[in-house]
């Protein structure tokens, strides 16, 4: 079955397209959209209302997010695969899962200022989806997403800004197993934008020239 968005043929059938085009919804999922239980109010997912409302920390408020997943297909226990979503906020990335009938919730995170890097590419050599990982001197989280869309990179892209501006210095390193000369190049883009060196119309030019590549 070939996608409607990207014309690209659908092997195995699978539900979410590398463009991000869900089957079984329709149309492309977008950052504000629950693509596994409907959104829910205001057009957010179910998983973040339920993050917002009982985790949340002092302070803390949402930035960016993205419809994603834990774990490994097969999985058992801690290993088990679930959906829910991951969240940047001022003060952290988080994974978070909701409770269900028969489940605990999940939830995993890491600190801003303890992220050294942000790591991407594709989860296989033939895979629908790409995986984000936030490294840090203990536990890093791993998250997959649909693969790298505009708004995958550009929740990555806010990430760096928000653990740079964390840390209180200039950059910090992006590598990706896909196009790590790329993934550099748009790293240095961000941390111009972020010291006003270039302006946000000048930074969305260069990073599309970039992408286009």
């Amino acid at each position: 079955m070939k996608c409607p968005n990207c014309k690209l043929e659908n092997p195995g059938n699978a539900i979410m397209c590398d463009c991000g085009y869900n089957f079984e919804v329709g149309h492309v999922i977008s950052p504000g959209e629950d693509e596994v239980g409907g959104a829910g109010v205001a057009g957010k997912p179910k998983d973040l209302i339920s993050f917002e409302q009982t985790r949340l920390q002092g302070g803390e408020r949402t930035i960016r997010f993205l419809s994603g997943s834990v774990g490994e297909f097969m999985g058992k226990g801690a290993n088990s695969l679930v959906n829910g979503v991951v969240i940047l906020t001022n003060q952290r990335v988080v994974f978070y899962s909701r409770p269900g009938l028969f489940s605990q919730p999940r939830i995993e995170s890491s600190r801003l200022d303890k992220i050294n890097s942000v790591d991407s590419g594709r989860t296989g050599i033939i895979s629908f989806f790409f995986y984000i990982k936030f490294v840090t001197s203990g536990n890093s989280l791993t998250v997959s997403v649909p693969a790298l869309t505009k708004q995958t990179q550009e929740f990555i892209d806010a990430v760096i800004l928000a653990v740079e501006d964390a840390k209180g210095k200039s950059s910090i390193s992006e590598t990706s197993s896909t196009a790590p000369s790329l993934a550099g190049e748009l790293s240095k883009l961000a941390a111009l934008a972020a010291q006003g060196v270039l302006t946000k119309e000048e930074f969305e030019r260069a990073k599309a020239k970039l992408l286009s590549k």
